[in-house]
């Protein structure tokens, strides 16, 4: 055994490696012939098997291993005349045995404990990355990543992407008066009311300042995207935190269709350039309302 790992299909075996080899090999015929066989297997269980494969797959396979190791050592005391000879050095064997797998078994507690520890960080980093901390809603580049997403699949089930981009009327004039942090609050409050209304399927995120979001899939034509732009509409004009200090905030929405497919190459950028575009339609329309990207009047 020994000749084969050291020496085996290895480049230029040395003479000195050969003779190592033959050496290991007697002396572990020796052992074995002396103290009995299963007294090997045991050593081979307890540092292979036992602590090693223990601590890859997990306390139960620790434990069966552990049991399989004392059970030999117990048929070392019951019919090897060496050990009926030196029962308390067996005895001694199997309390090591046992005291390794307590060991073990701690340490692989604790390397769970960490990765589970571990998995929380990593979650709560991603989270940091992809959320917007004032609204807890999702952020910008989590945003351009599911538009990139939503226009893939839709291009592939032959379906459209809408686009629905809106900021907040009188925003501006919130923040002036009241502050920054009547501002943050009004924000709050909206990703918290517009929230409830969306679909599941549907993305809704906070894209920068007082913008909004909202990404969903339409199967028949551009009108399934009316009642979303309506509803945004509606939420956000019954707002009335401020009223008593005669601020009233709306919303103007813009509203940009990919179109049936196949799609032309940056129609993301586009839809995002559109929206916007039809956003300030819809202020100089009188704000509160929405428009279509490429409607007239």
């Amino acid at each position: 055994m020994a000749y084969l790992i050291l020496v085996y299909k290895r480049p230029a075996p040395t003479r000195a490696r050969r003779g190592f080899a033959i050496l290991m090999d007697n002396l572990v015929g020796s052992y074995i012939a002396y103290f009995g066989g299963a007294f090997a297997a045991y050593v081979g269980f307890l540092f292979l098997t036992t602590v090693g494969w223990g601590l890859r797959f997990g306390r139960p396979y620790l434990f069966l291993a552990t049991a399989i190791a004392i059970l030999g050592m117990v048929w070392n005391l019951a019919a090897s005349p060496y050990w009926q000879e030196h029962p308390l050095f067996g005895a001694t064997i199997i309390f090591g045995l046992i005291a390794n797998t307590v060991n073990a078994s701690i340490l692989l507690a604790r390397i769970a404990g960490a990765n589970g520890l571990l998995a929380e960080k990593i979650e709560e980093v991603s989270r940091l990355a992809w959320q917007d901390q004032l609204t807890k809603l999702p952020n910008r580049p989590y945003f351009r990543e599911r538009l990139a997403q939503m226009v893939a699949a839709a291009a592939r089930n032959g379906r459209q992407v809408a686009l629905l981009l809106f900021d907040i009327d009188g925003f501006k004039a919130v923040n002036d008066t009241l502050g920054h942090e009547a501002g943050d609050r009004l924000l709050q409050e909206i990703a918290e009311r517009v929230g409830r209304r969306v679909r599941q399927a549907d993305t809704f995120a906070r894209v920068g300042g007082d913008e909004f979001v909202i990404l969903m899939e339409i199967a028949r034509d551009r009108s399934d995207a009316v009642p979303v732009a309506e509803t945004v509409v509606a939420a956000i004009g019954e707002i009335e935190m401020f009223a008593e200090r005669g601020l009233r905030v709306g919303a103007s929405v813009g509203i940009a269709c990919s179109g049936p497919p196949p799609f032309r190459e940056r129609i993301a950028d586009e839809l995002l350039i559109q929206a916007d575009r039809a956003m300030y339609e819809a202020k100089r329309a009188g704000k509160g309302r929405y428009k279509f990207a490429g409607d007239s009047g």
